[in-house]
């Protein structure tokens, strides 16, 4: 009897045995620890399996010119109450942005603020008309079309390079591309559920507080999280999913939440077996990935403020988009005066180019940024730290945005979305609205991961359906029921017939 005992003991073993963890969480930044937060609460059991040597993803910070900056997200999004709830829970120091706070520079040394005004009152204009197209956008009774398409409705066609800066402000400043690219759907459904965001200045980094938000469910040195683990393979099964990495290792699950970039999906979609089928492969060709570079620039600190004291300086020149953003961090309620930092921002093309050019290149131009609108006199950087998220592998690219259409498009989010067998797909690319922001991501990985504990356990797995059923045809009048149809309608169908 023992011996049966033993023997029934020793094959359970077994069978449990050949899975590390119910879940396969492939990354570990917003989405995916997000994801191992709920499975946690659920007794699920997981591994994180994360390329990078720390946790946090495109949430990253570093030490420059004495403080703790951020080098992906420098800032907390969303509505205020989830703002604030994020900061006073993890006591995140900063301050909201104020996008009034900002003063305008030509490349020529000029003040253009006065001009500015007039041309922000023209773009306003525009943009109540761009919110009445919205508003029949989202009731169906229009198209999806393009911020700009909609601006031009509302009669703005920027002809000068104040009007570009300005333009690229309220719009590239976000989306990291052209007005002709966003959707108008995708943009004002963001802009009309989002507050201004918090600006980190804190001195542990943001990338401290998802570390902390890791430890309050996990072990984060423990066995379920592997760093340093690059993904090279995800063979997929009815029945499991087995994940191989760079270091020849294997790890073995019932169900997988990816949550890699979008970047790195459409480089890399080869490490799937079975292949990645075409309704999916089209959803990730689909979605944009895009650049977004923050440079941040360094004084001596025996360099006077010659910046000024608002939070955002705008750069006008010719060439649309050159270094066109300046966010001074010595602003009130940001880091104190003396510290000597500025961060540029530069979007879409530009900021490919800017990513493609040495340090001592991008300095440089910074240089003669600096000179064209304070003056020859103006002091030379001491130093620049730049993120080159687009040639990074783990990311390939700073964040996603929707073609204009696809965004509100039940069927395409829909495929987007869905899982491809035991593989689930999670982060800021895959939430209807927040796309493109931390918040989406952390919303996704919950959503997911409530999603394979449905499925684990109730076997309610919703799998997108390529092919759908075709609509039943709408009868013609004369097709329909004799009795429904009035005397001098039946007459007409029946003189129809007699006709043909």
């Amino acid at each position: 009897m023992m011996l049966l005992v033993f023997a029934v003991t020793f094959l359970l073993s077994g069978a449990s045995a050949q899975y590390d963890a119910d879940v396969l969480i492939l990354g570990a930044g917003s989405a995916g620890l997000s994801a191992a937060s709920v499975l946690a609460s659920q007794n699920v059991s997981f591994i994180i399996i994360e390329a990078a040597d720390t946790i946090g993803g495109r949430i990253k910070s570093t030490m420059f010119g004495g403080k703790i900056v951020e080098l992906g997200s420098i800032g907390i999004y969303g509505t205020e109450s989830s703002i604030n709830s994020t900061v006073n829970m993890y006591n995140i120091t900063g301050k909201y942005v104020d996008y009034d706070s900002v003063i305008v520079k030509s490349y020529l040394n000029e003040s253009l603020d006065e001009q500015a005004d007039a041309v922000w009152n023209k773009l306003a204009n525009a943009q109540k008309t761009v919110k009445k197209l919205f508003g029949e956008i989202k009731e169906g009774k229009i198209r999806d079309m393009s911020i700009k398409v909609a601006l031009e409705n509302g009669g703005w066609f920027p002809k000068t390079i104040l009007e570009d800066v300005i333009e690229i402000y309220d719009y590239d400043f976000e989306f990291s591309k052209f007005p002709a690219l966003i959707s108008t759907r995708g943009f004002q459904s963001v802009s009309d559920i989002q507050d201004k965001p918090f600006l980190s200045t804190d001195q542990r980094g943001l990338q401290n507080y998802m570390e902390r938000f890791a430890s309050s469910f996990m072990n984060t040195s423990g066995p379920q999280m592997k760093l340093g683990e690059t993904v090279v393979g995800i063979n997929h099964t009815d029945t499991s999913v087995s994940v191989t990495t760079s270091s020849g290792k294997t790890f073995n699950g019932k169900y997988a939440i990816v949550t890699f970039s979008m970047g790195v999906l459409k480089s890399k979609n080869d490490m799937f077996n079975p292949s990645l089928p075409a309704w999916k492969l089209d959803t990730i060709y689909r979605t944009s990935i895009d650049s977004y570079a923050q440079i941040y620039v360094k004084f001596a600190s025996t360099v006077t403020n010659f910046w000024g004291t608002y939070q955002y300086i705008l750069h006008v020149h010719p060439r649309r988009g050159y270094y066109p953003i300046i966010i001074n961090l010595e602003a009130e309620g940001f880091f104190p005066n003396g510290t000597n930092i500025l961060l540029f921002v530069v979007m879409g093309e530009e900021a490919r180019r800017v990513e493609s050019m040495q340090d001592n290149q991008v300095k440089d131009e910074i240089k003669g940024v600096l000179k064209g609108m304070f003056g020859s006199s103006t002091p030379e950087p001491e130093s620049i730290r730049l993120e080159r998220w687009t040639s990074d592998p783990l990311t390939m690219g700073s964040f996603t945005s929707r073609q204009v259409g696809d965004e509100g498009n039940p069927r395409f989010l829909e495929a987007l979305k869905s899982r491809v067998g035991r593989v689930y797909f999670a982060g800021e690319a895959y939430h209807d609205v927040m796309d493109g922001f931390v918040e989406g991501a952390e919303q996704s990985g919950r959503y997911t991961a409530m999603e394979v504990k449905e499925c684990m356990m109730d076997k309610k797995c919703p799998q997108f359906n390529p092919t759908p059923a075709a609509p039943k045809p709408v009868p013609t009048t004369c097709e329909a029921s004799l009795l429904s149809l009035s005397l001098a309608t039946l007459l007409a169908c029946l003189m129809a017939v007699y006709l043909k």
